[in-house]
């Protein structure tokens, strides 16, 4: 069968059966508390996932969502973050977007697999679904609506080339500016610090000398380390955590740190 061309205001007499369409203050009170707890970091990764998802839900009438990973990774999304930020939300507020009991867990995957309640089914679900999906569109609303008003109390754009930046290691800070970014101290994101700060802005540095730090792998006791992903990840992701960080606190778009073939440098 057909899915149902109804619109929703056709489906509002049977909606009981599957539930109350949600509020834009339904979830915007949501992402709120999200906003308190994880900060503006969480929501804009949760933006662009939801892009991407919108976008694959346009491009096929499958309610199984197949979505390489390249999709999310190619948007300066990591693999981790997605899956936590998925199965956060499907559970609580955007009713709509369902982890496939098989999608993927790990980074050996190729692609996620979804369930989308997209009002693309058979009449059977479609009020069912079409009830999901407007919830999705209301949950979209009101994040571009906190996100926008987040963003409007930041001001004006700060380039990274305009500031002073130094790095504190014994308070584990980057200083931009008059502006602080702390970072866990102890942690992945001070160990790369660490060391990515031990070399003058735009030069160069081999991930394996940033990986040596960050782990105590050290080339003169145990030899070089070994060129596999599980290795040289490990730092491309802090690289980004720490960049995501910045954005976080400094009102910019600019990344402190770049990466290319399998070498880092600080812009800045």
């Amino acid at each position: 069968m057909k899915a149902s061309k109804k619109s929703f205001e056709e489906f509002k007499k049977e909606i009981p059966r599957y539930g109350d369409p949600k509020t834009l203050d339904y979830y915007e009170a949501h992402l709120r508390a999200y906003l308190d707890t994880y900060g503006i970091r969480l929501l804009n990764k949760t933006k662009k996932i939801t892009d991407i998802i919108n976008e694959e839900m346009a491009l096929t009438s499958n309610p199984y969502l197949d979505i390489p990973i390249a999709k999310f990774t190619n948007e300066g999304l990591l693999l981790a973050d997605v899956i936590k930020i998925l199965k956060h939300f499907s559970d609580d507020a955007w009713q709509v977007i369902r982890p496939f009991p098989e999608w993927c867990s790990t980074t050996k995957s190729k692609s996620i697999i979804l369930y989308s309640h997209s009002p693309c089914s058979t009449d059977y679900i479609a009020k069912r679904d079409y009830l999901y999906y407007q919830n999705f569109i209301t949950f979209k609303k009101a994040l571009k609506k906190i996100l926008q008003s987040e963003n409007s109390k930041k001001g004006k754009l700060i380039e990274l080339k305009s500031p002073i930046i130094e790095f504190d290691d014994d308070k584990a800070i980057i200083k931009i500016g008059k502006l602080n970014v702390a970072l866990p101290p102890y942690k992945n994101e001070h160990y790369f610090c660490r060391s990515a700060f031990e070399y003058p802005a735009k030069e160069p540095i081999d991930w394996s000398i940033i990986y040596e730090k960050m782990t105590g792998y050290y080339e003169a006791y145990y030899g070089k380390s070994l060129e596999i992903r599980e290795n040289w990840r490990l730092v491309y992701d802090t690289m980004r955590a720490v960049n995501e960080r910045i954005k976080e606190v400094i009102n910019t778009n600019d990344n402190l740190f770049t990466w290319q073939e399998k070498t880092l440098k600080r812009n800045y």
